[in-house]
């Protein structure tokens, strides 16, 4: 068997150990993952919630994930697989991106009203 879907197999397989079956869960384990790795990883970061790399990397491991889901499915072709995928990585990165732009207003309006010395 090739390395990637030794690594696609091992990893579905975890995520059915420690995943509820049912498919409305999931999704909510995808936004709920997504935004605390977000939030993790923007307290790292020097301009916090409005930092970009922190975006950057969530979507790297949605996109991770979502290849290793595909590559594990004895028939990636099938319609239902990229509609799966494409929801998936949307409720991923739907908030994260939208706290980041957020941030990022909320940074620039406080620039605009700093009086000038």
């Amino acid at each position: 068997m090739m390395w990637h879907l030794a690594l696609a197999d091992q990893w579905e397989t975890l995520k059915t150990a420690v995943l509820p079956h049912n498919q409305d869960v999931r999704g909510l384990v995808h936004i709920h993952a997504a935004i605390g790795i977000y939030l993790v990883l923007a307290l790292f970061a020097r301009r916090g919630l409005a930092a970009w790399w922190p975006v950057a990397v969530v979507c790297v491991l949605t996109l991770t994930n979502e290849a290793m889901d595909v590559i594990a499915l004895p028939d990636p072709g099938q319609f239902w697989v990229f509609r799966d995928t494409g929801w998936d990585i949307v409720n991923s990165l739907l908030w994260p991106c939208a706290i980041m732009v957020a941030a990022r207003l909320l940074e620039r309006r406080g620039e605009e009203n700093t009086p000038d010395e």
